[in-house]
């Protein structure tokens, strides 16, 4: 619901064209857990030098991005299985997407329900006894 906010991937060179615009007006939202990937560091390292503010939201308060970040969330990856489990982070995320939207009200609720309604109507999403 903000044309100012950019998913980084590592898809075709993604990682460099958008860490090469950090500036220190930026803040980077960052999430990883062991063994913590490359990408990550290097969009790390890049908002770093841009002077970006940084939020990791990771599994250790010694990884990489913990020690690097201004503002740290930690959740737990333990699992019962081999497993390492993400439930807990992606509980984070959605709790501060939650925190975003009520801070930017109506208009922003606005925005996600025209998104939505353009998915289902453009046939992205399929609707049950719809497909």
């Amino acid at each position: 619901f903000n044309r100012q906010v950019s998913l980084i991937d590592g898809l075709a060179s993604n990682i460099e064209v958008f860490t090469r615009e950090l500036t220190n007006r930026d803040c980077v939202l960052l999430t990883s857990f062991a063994p913590y990937s490359r990408e990550s560091l290097d969009v790390l390292r890049a908002a770093r030098q841009a002077g970006a503010k940084i939020l990791a939201i990771t599994d250790s308060p010694v990884s990489p991005l913990a020690q690097a970040a201004d503002c740290t969330l930690l959740f737990s990856i333990d699992s019962p299985s081999f497993f390492p489990s993400v439930v807990s982070g992606m509980g984070l995320a959605e709790c501060l997407l939650a925190m975003l939207v009520v801070r930017h009200g109506r208009e922003a609720v606005s925005k996600i329900e025209s998104a939505e309604r353009y998915l289902i109507d453009s046939g992205v999403y399929v609707i049950p006894g719809k497909y």
